[in-house]
């Protein structure tokens, strides 16, 4: 009873004086009491006596009571707003924050103003106020009302960041990883991020998740990242969940999944991620841990597409193209093509060079191939070296040039493109644009051929074969043979055969020179052809059948081979197999002396030649 009482005499006496530090004191613990009682009204009239006295706190308490309303006071925005603005220019930290706030979104009746929100973010800030340091730093940050000036943002955001401000903590890291406003340091970046991530910021969570992805300031440690990339998904952060799923996708750090990885691509898909997008799209295209779908994967490459994405873009190019889920279009492939070639998106740009080297859906133009080739290429796009190096080598497009060549095949061939290995072997193996060097035409081709690049594999066992760059060695010359030959390799075949026939490095099976000879004429190999016929000329492995041995000679001398034109002029002059023919004798024998890469056979022919003339008693 006497303390309201005193209380009361307060009230009452506040008219006639301003209150002494004493009186204030007492008023404001009352307010506080009464307050936590749920005595609204009772905390109303005790902040509204010391805010009418001038106090910033009482005048703040009241905006907070008149805008939000209580038990016994009656919500009223303007009043509350007037005496926000009170507070405010008494230097109340919070109250100029919010008014600050206000003119920042042009709310409760206050003009937009950029200026104004400066202002007043910059009392509250330099009072110490967490939230109000971070929007000043936004606000150098975005350049908004003033020059854009990262430094100073970084100054903000650091004082609002020690004060546990979580969004300006993953900022200032932000700042310090890239090195804008501050130098650059990564330890610092990583130190805020992980001082944000601990409170549950999503966004460095995800963030050093990459870093250990990547072993950016740390040691790359996948185990490390998935845990980061785990946090941030479960908070729905869709960048996360694609990272996730990529793991899952390609076994980083964990059993491969592409269950997982479909789910955590689905969740990131629907939140709209392009990436996730065209992530799944490529699980229904290749029809990993899906059924091959791509009708499925045409959908969410177009999802993604239409958010710019340019892998998406050009993938569906190739669909269009390889006319897989749609029907096969070069225009359309083309269009798709080109919006990703034009997001410099290097596979893209081969796949446009590749249209025009081929002169699919447009006029073949080997220099527009070269543009596009070289474009892809100079961003170490390895496909496009070695397609840039080959219209070099050909002087298709581009004056020839076997000096680029081999320079463009090297920069692929570094890369690990069996392709250009190979390529750049051969041009060892025959000294244009390097110097002739057998023993790294061997390095290259075997660096090739372990790649399982069958014409690598080939060569690699001639030139065992041959001993060429590489002591002779007929089992190594079969072994590579054998591994391009199950590959589906004409040559090899045909060597297998070769080897077989002659008993070298295996024992002399003719039954097997035959099986393999078949395999590689079957496909129009000339040389097969030829020693097919031998063999049935003299019976070795198969029964004798002259008529089956001019057959297979007639097929391999159509195709220019010097040695069965000779055979078959041998047939003709002998009279074996058929009616003896001196004049298609002439004919066949002629054709084989006019061959010049095959030096004995030419010889043999022109002495045929000569013989056949005496005989005839013509002269040559």
């Amino acid at each position: 009873m006497h303390k309201t009482l005193c209380l009361a005499l307060l009230l009452a006496a506040t008219a006639a004086h301003a209150l002494t530090a004493e009186e204030s004191q007492t008023l404001r613990q009352a307010a506080i009491t009464a307050g936590k009682q749920g005595d609204d009204a009772t905390a109303f009239a005790h902040w509204q006596t010391l805010a009418e006295a001038g106090d910033a706190q009482a005048q703040y308490a009241l905006f907070v009571y008149l805008y939000n309303g209580g038990d016994g006071v009656a919500q009223d925005s303007a009043q509350a707003l007037k005496w926000l603005q009170k507070a405010a220019a008494r230097d109340h930290a919070d109250a100029q924050f919010i008014l600050g706030s206000l003119y920042e979104r042009g709310e409760l009746g206050f003009t937009q103003d950029d200026g104004k929100a400066r202002e007043w973010f910059e009392k509250s800030a330099t009072q110490g106020n967490a939230k109000a340091q971070y929007e000043l730093g936004l606000i150098y940050a975005q350049g908004t009302g003033v020059p854009q000036d990262l430094a100073q943002a970084a100054v903000w955001w650091e004082k609002a960041a020690t004060q546990g401000i979580a969004q300006a903590q993953h900022n200032i890291g932000a700042l310090y990883n890239k090195g804008q406003g501050v130098p650059q340091d990564i330890a610092k970046a990583r130190e805020w991020f992980e001082k944000a991530a601990a409170q549950g910021f999503a966004e460095s969570q995800y963030n050093l998740g990459t870093f250990y992805y990547t072993g950016r300031g740390v040691p790359k440690d996948i185990e490390q990242a998935r845990a980061w990339f785990e946090k941030a998904a479960a908070q729905d952060h869709a960048a996360a969940q694609h990272n996730l799923g990529t793991l899952y996708a390609q076994g980083l750090g964990v059993a491969r999944d592409y269950d997982k990885a479909r789910e955590w691509f689905e969740k990131a898909a629907a939140q709209g991620l392009p990436e996730g997008q065209y992530s799944l799209g490529a699980l229904y295209d290749n029809g990993a841990g899906v059924t091959q779908d791509y009708g499925k994967a045409r959908e969410w490459y177009e999802k993604a597409a239409a958010q710019g994405n340019a892998s998406a873009a050009n993938n569906l190019g190739l669909l269009y193209k390889n006319g897989q889920g749609v029907a096969q279009d070069y225009g359309k492939a083309r269009a798709w093509f080109e919006k990703a070639a034009a997001q410099d998106d290097a596979s893209a740009q081969h796949n446009l060079g590749n249209l025009y080297n081929q002169g699919n859906g447009v006029a073949q133009d080997y220099a527009q191939a070269a543009v596009w080739f070289e474009k892809a290429a100079v961003q170490g796009y390895a496909n496009a070296q070695n397609s840039l190096a080959v219209l070099y080598e050909e002087g298709q497009g581009v004056p020839q040039d076997y000096q680029k060549a081999a320079d463009w095949y090297e920069k692929a061939a570094q890369q690990g493109s069996s392709a250009a290995q190979y390529n750049l072997g051969a041009l060892y193996y025959k000294g244009q644009g390097v110097q002739q060097n057998d023993r790294q035409a061997y390095n290259w081709f075997a660096k090739s051929a372990a790649q399982n690049e069958a014409r690598a594999q080939v060569t690699l066992g001639t030139l065992y074969y041959k001993g060429k760059g590489t002591p002779q060695d007929y089992g190594k010359a079969r072994e590579w043979f054998e591994k391009a030959a199950t590959q589906g390799n004409a040559n090899a075949q045909y060597y297998l055969g070769l080897l077989y026939d002659n008993g070298q490095g295996v024992a002399q099976d003719y039954a097997q020179a035959r099986a393999w000879y078949e395999k590689a004429a079957a496909q129009d190999d000339a040389n097969a052809q030829n020693n097919l016929g031998v063999l049935y000329y003299k019976g070795q492995g198969v029964t004798q059948d002259y008529s089956k041995a001019r057959a297979w000679y007639e097929k391999a001398a159509a195709q220019g081979n010097a040695i069965a034109q000779y055979n078959l002029g041998n047939f003709y002059n002998d009279g074996r197999g058929v009616p003896q023919d001196f004049a298609k004798a002439r004919e066949w024998y002629e054709k084989a002396a006019a061959q010049t890469r095959d030096e004995e056979t030419r010889q043999a022919a022109q002495k045929a030649l000569q013989n056949l003339n005496k005989t005839s008693g013509k002269k040559p």
